[in-house]
């Protein structure tokens, strides 16, 4: 009996034994594949952080980038190549750009600068809500702001900060028109409202209704963006104004349609639901880019510094009779470029069709009779 008791107890010792020892296989198997999940968990994890989390160069670009668009220390931004107008030039005092698609107009704490700040902020505040459909049609505002002019200057100077129509065009090309036959109002000083009205005198406001007052243009032979300047733009007359404006469309119908298009909408806009202010002295900038022959044109009321309330919601005659002159002489560039495509029109235009809206020159404008 011992002998088996001690052959039974052996063989149980023996059991449990490999029992216990398959137990501890299993459990390090277990705790092996635990081990290879944690780690392939960890590694998942670094590689996402590597993939997601952006490098420290990265990190240092984005920060310049930052630190150039909202101008962190003493940076002076390039002037603006593409601004073809504005009497900045007298002050010493030039637009700018930065890299992030802003426009910097200089501005000052005087009756215009501080009428253009209000302007916007109005708009901002409460306005757009009331002429809605004009937001398409007015300079995007971001606020006022300082910069350095040089690095040695000794105290930064202010700045309207605006979006820049331009900024992402390849081949930009640009005209500026000040639109209305007064740019001056009789709430201005005196000495004020003689200079404007002499410049309107001067320049094709008075008989027109409307100037340019600057261009640019993209030449494709030399690959090269022309600047039709200050003086170029007051020797003009009504007969080279067209042909200067018909040199900007470039012999596109499609983009002179565009533009009609939308100058009619702002038309509109003005006879059903006029501004609450008078836009004396504002111009109208016509924008494209070449490299794109179907590209949108780009039409944007600037300059308020001249502004005046309209406190009545009148009909602004001066603004709105400018701007129907201009409407009719590109109506009559676009049925020029019509009869150079296809000379068989020009039966259709001799019968009268296409001069329907043509400005005449022997015709004063609508609102030379106030």
């Amino acid at each position: 009996m011992e002998v088996e008791d001690a052959i039974t107890t052996t063989i149980f010792d023996v059991g449990v034994a490999a029992i216990a020892q398959r137990s501890s296989e299993v459990r390090v198997r277990e705790m092996g594949f635990k081990q290879q999940r944690m780690e392939e968990e960890t590694t998942t994890k670094v590689i996402t952080s590597t993939t997601i989390l952006p490098s420290r160069n990265e990190e240092k670009e984005k920060e310049k980038q930052e630190d150039l668009c909202e101008n962190r220390g003493r940076i002076v931004y390039p002037k603006a190549a593409r601004q073809v107008a504005g009497n900045s030039h007298k002050h010493a005092r030039a637009a700018r750009v930065d890299a992030c698609g802003h426009f910097y107009k200089p501005t000052d704490d005087t009756r215009k600068g501080m009428t253009e700040l209000q302007f916007y902020e109005n708009w901002q505040a409460m306005e757009h809500e009331r002429v809605p459909e004009f937001s398409p049609f007015l300079a995007t505002f971001v606020s006022r702001t300082v910069l350095y002019e040089s690095r040695d200057a000794a105290k930064p100077m202010p700045f309207l900060k605006l979006r820049d129509v331009t900024a992402d065009m390849k081949q930009a090309n640009v005209v500026d028109i000040k639109i209305g036959e007064r740019t001056w109002h009789p709430s201005h000083d005196a000495a004020y409202r003689e200079k404007r009205h002499r410049g309107d005198l001067e320049t094709t406001s008075c008989s027109i209704g409307f100037r340019v007052c600057g261009m640019l243009t993209y030449e494709e032979e030399s690959n090269t963006e022309r600047y039709w300047n200050r003086k170029w733009a007051k020797a003009l007359n009504l007969e080279t104004t067209t042909t200067g404006l018909d040199v900007f469309f470039g012999q596109n119908s499609e983009r002179i349609t565009n533009v009609l298009r939308k100058l009619k909408d702002i038309r509109q806009s003005l006879e059903m639901n006029p501004f609450p202010v008078f836009f004396l002295g504002s111009s109208i900038l016509l924008c494209y880019d070449s490299s794109d022959l179907h590209s949108d044109v780009r039409v944007v009321i600037v300059d308020f510094c001249n502004a005046v309330k309209n406190k009545s919601r009148e009909v602004d005659r001066n603004f709105l009779d400018g701007l129907i002159s201009l409407t009719n002489l590109i109506e009559r560039i676009r049925d020029r470029v019509r009869v150079r495509m296809d000379p068989t029109s020009l039966s259709t235009s001799s019968s009268g069709l296409s001069t329907a809206g043509t400005f005449n020159p022997n015709t004063p404008s609508p609102s030379s009779s106030k």
